[in-house]
C-alpha cells in the first residue's frame, strides 16, 4: 500500500504544472488537429519558437504557455494534421519533451484531486490496519500455538499419504543397516506383524551410513557437512580424520588451549550426556585438544 501511495503522490505532483490546462487529458486530437502537451527549456520564448518552425507549417499550428518554473515552460501545441511530423522534429531539436499524461482522465486539476482523495483514503486504511494489528498483538502467542498445531497436523496428514494403509493394516517400507537386522527382527517379533528383509534392487539408491573405527567416527560430522560419499563408494572419513587431527594441532599448538579443550569436552560428555551429532562433535574436539596439546609441547 505504501508503494502505491508513493506513486500516486508522485503522479499528483507531476500534474501540478498543468493545473491551468482546462481540457480533458483524454482529448488528444480533433477531426483535423493533434493536441500535444510538453515542456520547453525556459530559455526559449514562444515568439522565438514560432520563428523556428518550418515555413510550410506556418499558420497550421498554435503553441501556448500553460505555466513555467525555473527550468521549463509547459506548453500546449495544437497542430493541423497537414503539418505531419515537421513541427515535432523542429521542436525536438530545441529540447521539447512530450508530457506522458495518457494514464490520467479529466482535467489535470481533477485528476490530481482524485489521486489526493485516494491518498487520504490509503492513509485512513493504513491507520485502521495498524490499529487492528495492534489489537491482535496480544494474541500472537495463541496464533503461534495454533500455527504449530496446524503445521503438525499437516505433517501427520502428509506422512499418512506416503503410507499404504487400511482400517486395520499398515504397509511400510524402510531401510535397515545390515548389522542391525537382527535387532530389528527381535523387536518386530514382539508384535503381531509380517515383515521381510530384502536386498536393494539394482535401480535403488540406499541411504548412506558411514561406518568407522572409534577414532574416526567423531569426524563423520565434518564429512557430512560437505557431501556424503555415494553408496558403495570409498569412505574418506579415516584419512580425512588423520589430517584434520594433525592440522588442527598445528594451527593452535598451545598446551593450555589443548588441555582446556580436552578436559572441557570430557566434562560436557560426562555430565550433559549429549547424543547424536552433538556427542560426535564433542568427541571430535576432545580428540583435537590432544593434538593441540602435543603440538604445543613440540613447538
Amino acid at each position: 500500500m505504501r508503494v502505491a501511495q508513493n506513486k500516486k503522490e508522485s503522479d499528483a505532483a507531476s500534474l501540478e504544472p498543468w493545473f491551468n490546462y482546462d481540457l480533458q487529458l483524454e482529448t488528444q486530437s480533433t477531426r483535423n488537429c493533434r493536441i500535444v502537451l510538453g515542456a520547453l527549456p525556459v530559455s526559449y520564448k514562444l515568439s522565438e519558437v514560432d520563428a523556428m518552425m518550418p515555413s510550410e507549417a506556418q499558420g497550421l499550428f498554435e503553441i501556448s504557455e500553460i505555466s513555467r518554473d525555473a527550468r521549463n515552460v509547459y506548453v500546449c501545441l495544437v497542430e493541423h494534421e497537414k503539418c505531419g511530423t515537421r513541427v515535432d522534429r523542429a521542436l525536438a531539436a530545441i529540447g521539447f519533451n512530450r508530457a506522458d499524461l495518457k494514464d490520467f482522465t479529466g482535467t489535470p486539476l481533477e485528476a490530481a484531486e482524485k489521486m489526493r482523495g485516494e491518498i487520504k483514503w490509503m492513509d485512513e486504511e493504513r491507520a485502521s490496519v495498524i490499529e487492528a494489528l495492534t489489537e491482535l498483538a496480544s494474541s500472537v502467542a495463541d496464533l503461534e500455538i495454533a500455527c504449530d498445531v496446524v503445521t503438525t497436523s499437516l505433517a501427520c496428514v502428509e506422512a499418512k499419504q506416503k503410507l499404504s494403509y487400511s482400517e486395520s493394516t499398515l504397509y511400510l517400507n524402510a531401510w535397515v543397516p545390515a548389522d542391525a537386522a537382527g535387532a530389528v527382527k527381535e523387536l518386530l517379533d514382539d508384535f503381531e506383524c509380517w515383515y521381510e528383509f530384502t536386498p536393494p534392487e539394482e535401480d535403488e539408491e540406499p541411504p548412506v551410513l558411514l561406518k568407522n573405527n572409534r577414532f574416526a567416527r567423531p569426524f563423520e560430522n565434518v564429512v557430512s557437512m560437505f557431501s556424503l560419499p555415494r553408496y558403495g563408494s570409498f569412505d574418506p572419513t579415516f584419512i580425512m580424520s588423520v589430517f584434520y587431527f594433525v592440522i588442527f594441532g598445528l594451527m593452535l599448538a598451545a598446551v593450555g588451549y589443548g588441555l582446556l579443550l580436552t578436559v572441557g569436552c570430557l566434562l560436557l560428555l560426562k555430565f550433559m550426556k549429549p547424543t547424536g551429532g552433538v556427542r560426535q562433535l564433542m568427541q571430535m574436539f576432545m580428540i583435537c585438544g590432544v593434538s593441540c596439546t602435543i603440538a604445543g609441547v613440540v613447538f
